[in-house]
């Protein structure tokens, strides 16, 4: 009898390898061809990119269904190729967006595009009326740069992200009326050099004037469908913060600027000038619209040698502080300064305007201030001048140092119920002290203070002081016996 040969088999198991997903998928950079064309096609055309492997057309397209992470790049446009647009029913949304110095072509955004970091250089346009934003979901955290003279003029721009504008391309929409750019809350936009503007732009984070030198936006009229499109232009802080760095000029040409908010804070530094409108007659429908200043809430700083000045509107303050921060005199290194700060109301020949300080919370409040380096510092007898007129309105406060004054080159009202607070103790041995707190050179000098603080101690009021002349608000102290 035979034994049946018992065998063993060992039964081999398939080791199954995953690929992770990220691998395959990991960002790539996406470059513009274009199909054979001369006018624009679709983004989501993915024939009109090349993700570098050799073949157009058959890895989708950036933004994209799992694309979102991928670089959409802009270089060289060929002869007889579609430039780029973005539906009206399209959503984009990128990692990262590069236009290079060689591109010369428009991106047409009338859908939205999103951009959490860019690179825009060359002297192309972002155009379109859709919506386009520079988002802050990056590393560096939204970053975004625009250089040469590229331009951005998308109809409505928002800014959550920190922008860096260099060029001297356009700032905003040109083809209509409508066109919005926002520096939302949280955003931070750096301004260089001089740019057109066709929007109106709201600054609710923050927007700093850094030009070495000028920087400047002025109203155009290019695409309006009617001369003066642009006339009713504004720049607009909405508890936002502008800044105009030490020795730039900042200018507003045919644009109004307004200050809203109880945040808001625009800021001169030493030696800053802020200038809005121009001489320039815009007109609409035959009306001129003037080019004003309105602060209507927040703070205005100026610092030693600052200006804030419009050609041919006026400038005011409501529910507002102007703080004058400036010594008298100062030396750094041997040499001498003296201090002062500018805010005027019609600069152009023939065009006297009026500086207006006017409603509860209005104020205006000289303040001590040391610059860099400064020694044998004098903080009292800063001049204000105010080149125009100047009202002094209801409930208004002015709060100064020993010989603080206004220098006001036309005429000068005050308000029954306006004040004016003064502090610091005079040099012994100077009695009587006196000097011009107001000054009309050309004008007349109306009303007057509904109150003025008493002297400090050991002084009192020189018999017949204050004096109110026909033209000069005179103040006299002396010691007491």
């Amino acid at each position: 009898m035979r034994f049946l040969e018992r065998k063993t088999y060992r039964i081999h198991k398939a080791r199954l390898n995953l690929e992770p997903l990220a691998d395959r998928l990991a960002p790539a950079v996406y470059t513009w061809i274009g199909v054979a064309g001369t006018t624009f096609d679709d983004w989501t055309n993915e024939l009109n990119w090349n993700s570098g492997d050799g073949t157009p057309g058959n890895d989708g397209y950036p933004g994209g269904p799992l694309h979102s992470g991928d670089t959409p790049k802009f270089d060289i446009l060929g002869a007889n190729h579609r430039k780029p647009k973005i539906l009206g029913t399209s959503s984009i949304t990128v990692n990262n967006l590069e236009v290079t110095s060689n591109w010369t072509a428009d991106i047409v955004v009338d859908g939205t595009l999103t951009v959490n970091k860019s690179s825009s250089a060359g002297s192309g346009d972002l155009t379109g009326d859709g919506t386009l934003t520079f988002d802050s979901g990056a590393t560096p955290a939204g970053y975004h740069s625009v250089v040469d003279s590229f331009g951005v003029k998308t109809k409505t721009v928002v800014v959550n992200g920190t922008l860096d504008f260099y060029g001297s391309g356009q700032v905003g929409y040109d083809a209509g009326s409508g066109g919005s750019w926002t520096v939302s809350t949280g955003g931070f936009m750096t301004l260089s050099g001089s740019h057109a503007l066709g929007s109106n732009v709201l600054v609710q984070g923050s927007f700093l004037a850094h030009g070495l030198g000028t920087v400047g936006i002025s109203l155009t009229h290019a695409g309006a469908a009617t001369p003066g499109a642009f006339n009713l232009k504004t720049f607009v802080l909405d508890n936002g913060s502008l800044k105009v760095e030490a020795d730039d000029s900042f200018s507003l040409a045919g644009v109004s600027f307004r200050q809203a908010g109880p945040t808001s804070a625009t800021t001169l530094e030493a030696n800053a000038h802020f200038t809005v409108g121009d001489d320039t007659a815009y007109a609409d429908g035959g009306t001129g619209y003037d080019k004003n200043v309105d602060v209507a809430g927040g703070t205005v700083k100026m610092y030693p040698g600052s200006a804030l000045t419009t050609a041919t509107g006026d400038v005011r303050f409501s529910r507002a502080h102007l703080d004058i921060y400036s010594p008298s005199y100062w030396q750094v290194g041997g040499t001498s300064y003296t201090g002062s700060v500018e805010v005027t109301a019609g600069t152009m020949p023939g065009s006297v305007r009026t500086l207006t300080f006017t409603g509860s919370g209005t104020q205006i409040n000289f303040k001590d201030y040391t610059p860099p380096g400064a020694t044998n510092v004098t903080q009292g007898g800063v001049p204000f001048y105010s080149l125009g007129s100047l009202a002094l309105g209801t409930d208004v406060a002015v709060s100064q140092r020993l010989t603080d004054w206004f220098y006001v080159s036309h005429d000068c009202d005050i308000n029954a119920t306006a004040t004016l607070s003064i502090s610091g103790i005079p040099p012994a041995g100077s009695s009587p002290f006196h000097w011009s707190e107001i000054w009309c050179e050309y004008g007349a000098l109306t009303g007057t203070f509904g109150s003025i603080s008493d002297p400090p101690g050991g002084w009192q009021w020189v018999p017949g002081s204050p004096e109110y002349g026909p033209y000069e608000l005179h103040i006299s102290w002396e010691e007491t016996d």
